[in-house]
C-alpha cells in the first residue's frame, strides 16, 4: 500500500489517498504469503562483514511450500533463492558484505506447482561496518584537536 498526494483543483491543498496494486487470484491459485517480515543481522569480523536477513511470514491454508525472490531493485527483477521448495515459513538468506539494500517477496506454491502473486515487499539493508583503521583514525583526529 502506498500513500499517494494529489492537488485539489482550485484550493492549493492536497488530498492523500492510498493506492493498492491489486493482483487478483486465479481459481485454484494458492493466496499469497501475508505479513511477510524482515530482520537483519549485521556480522563482522576485522576483514569481512556478512549480513544475515531473517524472513517469516503467515502459513497459507492448502499452501505445499513457499518460495522467496530476491531483488536488488523494488518490485523489479526478482530471482528466486532457495534451491527447493520450503516447508517452513521461515527462511535465513546469508549475504556476503554489508550495505547493500535488497528487496524480498515470497510465493507459496499450491497443487499441480500452482505458484501464488508475490506477498507484500520487504526491504532490507546492513549497515556498513567500521573498520579498525576507521575507528583508530577518529580517535587520533580527537586526539590532535585537544579530545581525550
Amino acid at each position: 500500500m502506498q500513500a499517494d498526494s494529489e492537488r485539489v483543483p482550485g484550493s492549493g491543498r492536497k488530498r492523500k489517498f492510498l493506492s493498492l496494486l491489486a493482483q487478483p487470484v486465479k481459481p485454484g491459485y494458492p493466496r499469497p504469503p501475508t505479513e511477510l517480515d524482515e530482520e537483519t543481522t549485521l556480522y563482522t569480523s576485522l576483514f569481512d562483514a556478512l549480513t544475515a536477513v531473517r524472513l517469516a511470514w503467515s502459513s497459507v491454508p492448502g499452501a505445499l511450500g513457499y518460495n522467496v525472490h530476491r531483488s536488488e531493485t523494488s518490485h523489479l527483477d526478482y530471482e528466486k533463492i532457495n534451491p527447493s521448495l520450503l516447508a517452513t515459513t521461515t527462511f535465513l538468506d546469508q549475504i556476503p558484505g554489508a550495505g547493500s539494500l535488497h528487496y524480498y517477496v515470497v510465493t507459496a506454491v499450491g497443487s499441480g506447482d500452482l505458484e501464488s502473486n508475490y506477498s507484500r515487499e520487504v526491504e532490507s539493508v546492513a549497515g556498513i561496518p567500521l573498520s579498525s583503521r576507521a575507528i583508530s583514525f577518529v580517535f587520533d583526529a580527537m586526539r590532535l584537536w585537544g579530545g581525550k
